[in-house]
């Protein structure tokens, strides 16, 4: 049998593109009829009491550290789930990837209660959480004085800093507190 030189190039593009990642594409499902176990909630049994003097500490010390979309660790660089995630697994507690999966997990807080080491979510660049950073306490940030100071790596000036809640662009974007522990 001979195959047409232009059905053969529709056959190449075809399986070459359903191997190129795409981003949405469902995970594949187990074998019909196969046993499941439910997915686990990462965070209910971590794996270590927090020590949160020690993740204020390990927040604050990576003040500086580059901007990097995708980012998870000290030397590659960070994005904002990916700064929070690594606070957290530094200490053997399991957090989901991106800020959509972040703002589900925890309680809500009001923002009266807000204490070091809760999560504040922020709608940056649409409707719903785009946008994560963790609470510090005004007296371990030198230079605030009053309101909720936050350490998050932002996109903007390239590298992880502490910011202002009351700040009059963080506030317009505030979309609540959860607290993990």
């Amino acid at each position: 049998m001979l195959i047409r030189p232009a059905t053969w190039l529709i056959a190449v593009s075809a399986l070459a593109t359903a191997c190129a990642p795409t981003v949405g594409v469902r995970r594949p499902a187990p074998f019909p009829g196969a046993v499941v176990a439910p997915a686990a909630d990462p965070l209910s049994v971590p794996a270590a009491p927090l020590d949160l003097p020690r993740l204020v500490q390990t927040a604050l010390a990576l003040q500086g550290t580059r901007y990097q979309l995708g980012g998870d660790t000290p030397g590659r660089g960070f994005d904002c789930s990916g700064f929070v995630r690594y606070l957290f697994n530094e200490q053997g507690w399991e957090l989901p990837r991106t800020v959509s999966e972040q703002f589900a997990y925890g309680r809500t807080i009001r923002e009266g209660d807000i204490r070091a080491g809760d999560l504040l979510f922020f709608a940056t660049e649409s409707r719903g959480a785009t946008h994560i950073g963790m609470a510090v306490d005004s007296g371990d940030v030198p230079n605030v004085r009053s309101g909720h100071p936050f350490v998050h790596a932002p996109g903007e000036n390239g590298v992880v800093r502490v910011d202002v809640l009351e700040s009059t662009y963080w506030r317009a974007r505030f979309l609540g507190a959860r607290r993990l522990f």
